[in-house]
């Protein structure tokens, strides 16, 4: 990535992180369980497993911060998953998923799951919320993970598709089909 593909970068990640906070924060929880729709994992889920460092960082970072804005959990628990999320993809993810949206679902269904899961700890040990029975607590994480699914890989999908809009990344047709390239053109 040189320095004169930066700008059009940054400017898709700010739209894309910025899009998925509005739409996180309003549109409404499930009316029977109280989830929302988690686009900012979707978002950071993609970044930080099919684009390169000098953008995931920035995309796991504003997300993180603006998950932490919205949520009711202590401030910097958002930001420290999210981080997590990029470690992870580091680590292991960028070497054993393949790079695709589904990658970028699965990946952020099982941060949802888990961030759900640390909410009811951090809140629990804050005091903010009264002792619950674990059959509770693991159906909301069960709830989290599978709601997040879709919601990861539309937010994953739209992300993608800004990227090639804007000539970010493009797509080269391999001998399976179409696959992805972060290489920018």
């Amino acid at each position: 990535m040189t320095r004169a593909e930066i700008p059009f970068n940054l400017l898709v990640l700010f739209v894309v992180v910025t899009l998925a906070a509005v739409l996180q924060d309003w549109l409404p929880p499930l009316p029977w369980c109280g989830v929302k729709a988690p686009f900012l994992i979707g978002v950071a889920a993609y970044y930080a497993l099919l684009r390169p460092w000098p953008l995931a960082l920035p995309a796991v970072v504003w997300s993180g911060l603006l998950l932490d804005g919205l949520s009711s959990l202590p401030g910097g628990t958002g930001l420290a998953a999210f981080l997590a999320i990029a470690a992870f993809s580091a680590v292991w993810g960028r070497k054993q998923l393949p790079e695709n949206i589904l990658s970028s679902a699965l990946v952020g269904a099982v941060t949802a799951g888990l961030l759900t899961f640390i909410e009811y700890v951090v809140l629990r040990l804050c005091g903010d919320l009264p002792a619950l029975d674990g059959s509770f607590v693991l159906s909301r994480v069960v709830i989290s993970l599978i709601y997040a699914l879709p919601v990861c890989a539309a937010a994953a999908a739209v992300a993608g598709l800004l990227d090639r809009l804007a000539l970010n990344v493009r797509t080269e047709k391999n001998a399976a089909g179409f696959d992805w390239s972060s290489d920018s053109v």
